[in-house]
């Protein structure tokens, strides 16, 4: 039989500070070189941020639904909203 492996809560905090790391990385990049690579570098630290964004909503869940949607709205608002403000002509 297969049996699911849970992973430990240390683990996956270690795996959002990683993502969370890579976001400030990238988005850095984005800020400060233009073209193709700057583009990319956009995404890949919005596509970051969207799974500090999920996992925060997964640990959350456990404690407080409401409290779990809330923090998710907070995070994606606030990153949609600043983003929009940096943007270049």
């Amino acid at each position: 039989m297969m049996e699911r492996i849970a992973a430990s809560p240390r683990l996956k905090a270690k795996i959002a500070g990683i993502f969370y790391l890579l976001t400030f990385l990238t988005g850095g990049t984005a800020l400060f070189v233009r073209g193709r690579l700057g583009f990319a570098a956009g995404l890949i630290a919005g596509a970051c941020y969207i799974a500090v964004t999920l996992l925060m909503l997964y640990w959350l869940w456990r404690v407080r639904v409401s409290l779990a949607y809330t923090v998710a709205a907070v995070y994606d608002r606030r990153y949609f909203v600043d983003s929009r403000k940096n943007r270049r002509s």
